[in-house]
């Protein structure tokens, strides 16, 4: 996972927000627990996300750019590295927000 996710996925993560993504390590998305060796998913550590449709009106209000930059870029490498499919409306399976984020 290191060498392949964890590689791509900070270097996505450090072009979106150098600043902010500086320090990217495996906590960033699976917290604390990986210190230990605990990468369950979803991660509580990671902002709760409520999803439904007002939700994703809201964060599109509140912070175009990051959701634009999970739903399009995020979502899809991540699906593709972990080799499961992405989500899909119509059926509501495959890999999504809430693979990382739990529900608030």
């Amino acid at each position: 996972m290191r060498g392949t996710v964890e590689a791509t996925e900070k270097a996505l993560f450090v072009e979106y927000d150098p600043k902010r993504y500086a320090n990217f390590t495996c906590t960033t998305c699976h917290g604390s627990g990986a210190l230990n060796g605990k990468f369950k998913m979803p991660n509580p550590d990671l902002p709760k996300w409520p999803g439904g449709a007002d939700a994703f009106r809201e964060l599109k209000q509140r912070d175009p750019k990051m959701l634009t930059f999970m739903q399009l870029v995020i979502v899809p490498v991540t699906a593709r590295l972990l080799g499961v499919k992405e989500f899909d409306m119509a059926s509501h399976t495959g890999f999504s927000c809430f693979q990382c984020h739990t529900r608030g």
